[in-house]
């Protein structure tokens, strides 16, 4: 008999695009599960490797829109990835415009 921690899987789902925002409320809910949402092609590396470092289960929500890949000498690293939100860029003196 074995337990969830004595093997490795990794689901692989397609289906329709994730609209509402209530969706993913409803992912981040559940008990143990880690929901990442990958925004460039370096996070969801890295995401891939947060994932499967943790024992317990964790839901990766992609798209499959052609994103921009941000290049990393000019932004932060993915890293922090793993801590759940990171600074990608550091902005000074930005204002906030709203119409």
């Amino acid at each position: 008999m074995y337990s969830r921690t004595d093997f490795r899987s990794a689901w692989v789902r397609t289906a329709r695009p994730i609209s509402r925002s209530s969706q993913l409320t409803a992912l981040r809910s559940i008990p143990g599960l880690i929901t990442l949402r990958p925004g460039d092609a370096n996070e969801v590396v890295e995401a891939w490797r947060v994932s499967s470092a943790r024992e317990s289960a964790a839901c990766l929500v992609l798209t499959r829109q052609a994103l921009p890949t941000f290049d990393r000498t000019r932004y932060a690293a993915a890293s922090g990835v793993g801590r759940g939100a990171y600074v990608l860029a550091d902005v000074r003196n930005a204002s906030l415009r709203c119409s």
